[in-house]
């Protein structure tokens, strides 16, 4: 799906779950052919086609910074094996040495 991302950013910015947002469908797609596919309409009648049309945001997933702290550690590397920063930084190390290893084998 090539839609002219850019242009619907405008329209999304600062939108929560919920709120609608129109869009019309002149131009919002790179190749009005896509939009054929979509809306299931003729080919000689999407080249005019101008019609407004309503979404709802159902929920909105954007990566989200963790939290340094313990339940990270166990997420990461199980229970118990990272109790601080500083371990973290070994855990990595050591991961990362070993990765290079099998990859240099």
């Amino acid at each position: 799906m090539f839609l002219k991302i850019k242009l619907l950013l405008n329209f999304l910015l600062g939108k929560k779950v919920g709120d609608e947002v129109v869009v019309n469908t002149k131009g919002l797609f790179e190749d009005d052919h896509q939009l054929m596919d979509y809306l299931k309409v003729a080919h000689d009648d999407v080249h005019t086609l101008a019609i407004d049309v309503t979404f709802t945001i159902n929920a909105i997933d954007a990566p989200q910074l963790a939290e340094l702290n313990q339940e990270l550690f166990d997420k990461l590397f199980g229970e118990g094996n990272v109790a601080s920063l500083e371990d973290l930084n070994v855990k990595i190390k050591e991961d990362a040495e070993k990765q290079f290893a099998l990859q240099a084998d």
